[in-house]
């Protein structure tokens, strides 16, 4: 929706006029289901968590302050409601580990969990950081869970195109990743990896998906 402002938005809410909130999830709602997603791997678990980010925003309309933008205030909304799920949940998150066949002693414990969720948290900003086509194609294929061929149809790219730039988004995610997390590439068996078989993002350590 173009021509609307932060601001527009934010005076919209403080004059309890409703039609802010539909203007937040035009804008913003698939960004924050993305990030809800990485998160969570459960769509009605995400769509759960970005409508409490919707009514916690109207409910507290009187007293919002934003020191950056809209668009960070909502995703930080987002993280933290999906933190606050898996920490609430965490035998949940360990069963689903056990199932990829990861031994559950290595996880057993809530930090090893939120340290997954924290190192989650900035490989999507590391995403967001990426040139824009690089982005749409990368978060296409892995949020969006579609093929190299549908996505040069969705986007009118032939498939090299989008393979160009699926190798540029990885070779990207995985430099930054290493700098961050050097011990990634030496270690199999680490918290680090649950991060990315959550995000389906497993090819970011190593050339191949986990």
């Amino acid at each position: 929706m173009k021509g609307v402002s932060d601001q527009d938005i934010l005076t919209a809410l403080k004059r309890n006029d409703p039609k802010a909130i539909q203007i937040v999830i035009e804008l913003y709602g698939g960004n924050m289901m993305r990030r809800a997603l990485a998160y969570l791997r459960d769509k009605e678990l995400a769509e759960d968590i970005c409508q409490e980010v919707y009514y916690s925003l109207w409910k507290k309309r009187g007293e919002i302050r934003i020191s950056s933008s809209l668009a960070g205030y909502l995703s930080t909304m987002v993280k933290n409601k999906c933190l606050n799920y898996l920490k609430s949940n965490s035998k949940i998150i360990k069963e689903d580990i056990s199932a990829l066949e990861f031994k559950k002693s290595a996880y057993s414990d809530s930090h090893s969990l939120l340290e997954a969720s924290e190192m989650s948290d900035r490989l999507l900003d590391y995403i967001a950081q990426l040139p824009e086509q690089c982005r749409i194609v990368f978060e296409m294929s892995r949020f969006d869970h579609l093929s190299n061929a549908e996505i040069a149809s969705r986007l009118g790219k032939s498939v090299k195109t989008v393979e160009n730039q699926m190798s540029r988004a990885l070779k990207e995610l995985k430099e930054k990743f290493s700098k961050a997390y050097p011990h990634l590439n030496l270690i199999k068996s680490n918290v680090a990896l649950v991060t990315f078989v959550f995000l389906g993002l497993g090819d970011i350590v190593n050339n191949s998906v986990l």
